[in-house]
């Protein structure tokens, strides 16, 4: 072992500046450009600290505004300026304004616990007690500087925290943060079971499952470490992958840890991704209150719109208050059927006049859409899904290969595909899906709802078959591949993975090898930002992938295709991706054998050759 004791590498991630990074600060300016009509400055701390006295969101004009940044911005501070963009944002909706607040206090509340929880269980952890110390002091310090946006002068020791108490109910929200949802419910249920076999009291069955999870847990991370030791003092040999290339064969204890900290990493990030999260409302604020209608065909504002009375405003024109309104008066009569039919009535509404704007390849930014009236795909499902919001619908957002897409969820619990920029509606039956749940069993539309109902909880994925759903754009015997997310968390990630698109192209675009590489590191953070929000999602990994091998980082690129073809192990474009960044690194064996692996994917794929051609000349020469 090395002199230093090992511990999870977390606090180089608690401690970052956000902003320090130049690809970092271009893409939140290009994220806010997107978004609406803020444009930030990054300022030293001392500029920073003189603006805050005057408010660090000052509005230039009538529609522009300036949001000073400090470069050295930590995490903990993010909520300052979080609250100065929502008190804008949501200036005549002052129930809105404190919720971004309160959500990153309990999260400080949260780790703190979490750090709590570890150290007063720390006397029965066998092996790892050193990194469980570690673990439990950094979370408890990083909690307390969430909660307060300062980081704390007194360094808290782990005799003092093992002192702390905790309620039943912190406890099991502690465990819950610790294990995951389906570890915590599969080690609930085996404490209820040995309860009733032993006679123990429920609490004890817990408390005997939680220290003994906790040991087992820091022995494991004991014994990763020191065989990662080992691994840099080449006494142990990494797995040979080349018999299946595409997926990512490392030693299982590497796996461990890697696990661990990208979990870790997602969770002490949150408040970037409220920040980010911030804009995102606000762009989505400006879509219902501003959106103007008056490039659509007269058809269609003559059959869909009331907007004889000059209305200037989509909003206006769909009475989206009027139908809100409808929409509560069904709800108390406490029909079924009447609920549903006008759940149905509403979103058919939105969706015949949404897919009547004109259609752009690019036209995804809230400020753009607004400015232009022009959509694609996920600004067609942004915007649908911005009024089904206000309205109150229930709704998921689902993405396919280049395509976005929404699916309605009624009360009379039908799920129905709801496509806003192709004007295209279908009822999904469990004979049209194919996908399994964590434990492995089919799902089912049943879980589709449930999910729905659910504060938050990982995609949803599965097929789609063809032969009960025609979709025009899927070839003959395949199937469409679909992921499904809360609208929150999936149209913010569709919408960071197509400003990646555009930032890869602006890179694409330019001839200086310093700005190429600028504008792809803006990528990856785009990129990087959607994962935390929707991190099954194989095509944002593939996006990742695609902005990596642009910036010349082969071997991440390398993990971030293998990272989507272990998701979804049908996922063409990823293949080809994988097959071209093991070119790049000379591995043209594996390469060939990933081309192989595309075209029994789809025989008739062009690139698939081609790319079998280039890996084949350099073998046989």
């Amino acid at each position: 072992m090395s002199e230093q004791s090992p511990e999870f590498n977390i606090r180089p991630i608690i401690e970052q500046k956000t902003f320090e990074s130049e690809a970092v600060r271009g893409f939140f300016d290009k994220w806010c450009e997107a978004n609406d009509s803020i444009k930030p400055e990054f300022v030293d701390r001392n500029k920073w600290n003189i603006q805050k006295e005057k408010g660090i969101l000052q509005k230039e004009s009538n529609v522009k505004s300036t949001l000073f940044v400090p470069k050295d911005l930590q995490l903990w501070e993010m909520i300052g300026v979080i609250e100065a963009v929502d008190n804008d944002t949501f200036a005549n909706k002052p129930e809105m304004t404190g919720k971004a607040k309160e959500k990153i206090s309990d999260l400080g509340k949260t780790f703190e616990d979490a750090g709590v929880f570890i150290a007063r269980r720390i006397k029965g952890i066998t092996q790892g007690k050193e990194i469980a110390e570690a673990l439990a002091l950094e979370f408890y310090e990083y909690g307390q500087a969430l909660k307060s946006g300062v980081k704390q002068e007194t360094v808290v020791k782990i005799e003092e925290l093992a002192q702390k108490e905790l309620t039943p109910e912190e406890t099991e929200k502690s465990e819950r943060f610790l294990a995951g949802e389906t570890l915590y419910n599969s080690r609930y249920k085996r404490a209820e079971e040995k309860s009733t076999t032993t006679g123990l009291s429920l609490e004890e069955t817990l408390e005997e499952q939680q220290q003994h999870t906790l040991n087992q847990f820091f022995r494991v991370s004991q014994k990763a470490f020191e065989l990662q030791e080992k691994d840099k003092n080449g006494q142990l040999q990494k797995n040979d992958n080349s018999s299946e290339p595409w997926l990512a064969h490392t030693p299982i204890h590497d796996a461990f840890i890697d696990k661990i900290q990208q979990s870790l990493t997602t969770e002490i990030e949150s408040p970037k991704i409220e920040l980010t999260d911030s804009v995102f409302r606000r762009g989505m604020e400006m879509l219902r209150k501003y959106m103007p209608f008056d490039k659509l065909p007269q058809e269609v504002k003559d059959n869909f719109l009331h907007w004889q009375n000059g209305e200037k405003t989509l909003r206006e024109a769909l009475q989206t208050d009027k139908l809100k309104t409808e929409l509560e008066e069904a709800h108390k009569t406490g029909d079924i059927t009447k609920i549903s039919a006008k759940e149905r009535e509403i979103a058919s509404k939105i969706r015949n006049v949404i897919s009547q704007f004109t259609k752009e390849d690019n036209a995804h930014n809230p400020s753009e859409i607004i400015a232009n009236q022009c959509i694609n795909c996920v600004g067609a499902s942004t915007l649908g899904g911005a009024f089904m919001q206000e309205i109150g619908l229930n709704y998921l957002v689902g993405l396919v290969p280049e395509h976005s897409i929404l699916f309605l969820v009624t009360s009379d619990r039908k799920v129905e595909w709801c496509d806003m920029n192709l004007n295209f509606s279908a009822e999904l039956t469990n004979d049209s899906i194919n996908g399994q749940k964590s434990d492995s069993t089919p799902l089912t539309t049943a879980d589709i709802i449930e999910f729905s109902t659910k504060t938050h909880s990982e995609e949803l994925m599965f097929n789609v078959d063809k032969n009960h759903i025609d979709f025009s754009w899927v070839k003959e015997n395949q199937g469409q591949f679909v992921i499904i997310s809360k609208p929150r968390y999936g149209q913010e990630a569709q919408l960071l993975s197509n400003i990646g698109r555009s930032l890869n192209g602006l890179g694409d675009m330019q001839k200086d090898p310093d700005d190429k590489t600028n504008y792809y590191l803006q990528a990856v953070e785009a990129r990087r930002q959607a994962i935390m929000l929707s991190p099954k999602n194989s095509y944002l990994y593939n996006g990742l992938g695609y902005s990596f091998l642009n910036s010349g980082d082969y071997e991440k690129a390398i993990k971030s295709f293998q990272q989507a073809i272990t998701i979804n192990p049908e996922y063409l474009d990823a293949y080809l991706n994988l097959g071209e960044a093991f070119l790049k690194i000379g591995e043209h064996q594996k390469a060939m054998d990933v081309y192989q692996k595309a075209i029994k994917i789809d025989p008739e794929n062009d690139d698939a050759y081609q790319g079998m051609l280039s890996a084949l000349n350099p073998i046989f020469s």
